[in-house]
């Protein structure tokens, strides 16, 4: 982590390991609300970001990041893409 007046940077390694990782399901009316065992996760990535003042009023960000998010369902012997492996963001 660099900080100073005008600008900073952050880059942070993770590592994610859950052996019950919960989803929703939906209930009798559709919506997402009933939360169950959605089976084994893991992740292992980087992620920067880059903030800069340009005035009293406005401020840039932007941001990425690398992983390689994977579940494995509940009575399943594979391991699926769980989101995409890169993003990125502006403001």
């Amino acid at each position: 982590k660099r900080m100073n007046k005008k600008d900073s940077w952050r880059v942070d390694v993770f590592y994610m390991d859950f052996k019950n990782f919960f989803q929703w399901q939906p209930d009798a009316n559709g919506r997402p609300t009933v939360r169950v065992n959605g089976g084994k996760f893991h992740n292992v990535g980087i992620e920067a970001e880059y903030n800069r003042r340009l005035s009293d009023r406005i401020k840039m960000s932007v941001s990425g990041s690398y992983s390689n998010p994977k579940q494995k369902e509940m009575n399943q012997n594979y391991w699926k893409q769980a989101a995409p492996k890169l993003q990125f963001t502006t403001g």
